[in-house]
This record gives structure tokens, C-alpha cells and sequence, in this order.
């Protein structure tokens, strides 16, 4: 990390809780949001900074992204919780399944909840290695045609 030329601290979770902006039980604070099913937008409203800065001290801080990274299976956990108990008491006709699944999607990326189309060509998998080729054939004239049934 470079040098700061004017004399200031760069900010670090420590620095946050020193100055009091983080409560010292920053850990569970977080975890509480995650099992309540929160998310990271979530977590940086309760620590009462924006989300530039929570994805900031992600990259400064192992530990934070840690938490961070341990509250999202919280949430995850508590999403799916809700959602199976409503299945199972017959609720679920309330569950919105295009909110659930991009959500799902966009909140819990490191579970891999995405969608995969698998594009097969010849029965070998097309990866970013294959060369993909594409032929055009010219469609043939009319008197080509003639010429060739007759």
C-alpha cells in the first residue's frame, strides 16, 4: 500500500473502533444482521458507514472479510430456513421464486447460486480455450437449383 503523504491514519477496522465509529463488538453485531438475514448493505448501515467502505475493509482486513464472509452463510441459512418453513406449512404461495432466486443469486454469489447453460458442440464441452468457428454458406441462386433437379 503506498505511503500516506498527509499524515493520516488509512482507516482499518481497529482505527474504527478506536474512534468509536465501530461499537467494540463489531464481530457480533455483524453476525446478528447475517441471522437475521441481512446482507452487506445491511452490515454497513448497522455500522453506520457506507458500502464503498465495508467493501474497502474487506480488501484491507482478513478478518473483517471473514465476518463478512461468515454472516452471508448466516443469511443465507435464514433464507432458506424461511423459505423451507413456509413450503412445509403450506405458505409458500406467498414466496415470490424470481425474487428468491436472483437474489439468491446477487447477495450469496460464494454459494453458487447462479444459473449454468452448458453449450456443447460435436458432445466436447465450448470453453474460453476452444476455437469457435462459424461458417457461412452462401444460400444458392435459383437457376443453380434448376440446374442441379433437372
Amino acid at each position: 500500500m503506498a505511503e500516506n503523504t498527509r499524515g493520516r491514519k488509512p482507516f482499518s477496522v481497529e482505527l474504527l473502533v478506536e474512534r468509536g465509529i465501530f461499537p467494540t463488538n463489531w464481530k457480533e453485531v455483524i453476525y446478528d444482521k447475517g441471522k437475521e438475514g441481512g446482507n452487506k448493505l445491511d452490515f454497513a448501515i448497522e455500522l453506520n458507514i457506507n458500502r464503498k467502505t465495508l467493501y474497502k475493509l474487506m480488501d484491507r482486513s482478513a478478518d473483517f472479510r471473514s465476518t463478512i464472509e461468515q454472516a452471508l452463510q448466516y443469511s443465507e441459512q435464514w433464507f432458506i430456513s424461511k423459505a423451507m418453513n413456509d413450503w412445509k406449512e403450506n405458505t409458500g404461495k406467498n414466496i415470490n421464486s424470481n425474487f428468491f432466486k436472483y437474489y439468491a443469486q446477487n447477495v450469496y454469489r460464494d454459494s453458487e447460486w447462479i444459473d449454468r447453460t452448458d453449450i456443447t458442440s460435436d458432445g466436447k464441452s465450448i470453453t474460453p480455450d476452444n476455437q469457435i468457428q462459424i461458417e457461412i454458406i452462401k444460400p444458392k441462386e435459383k437457376d443453380e437449383e434448376d440446374d442441379n433437379n433437372g
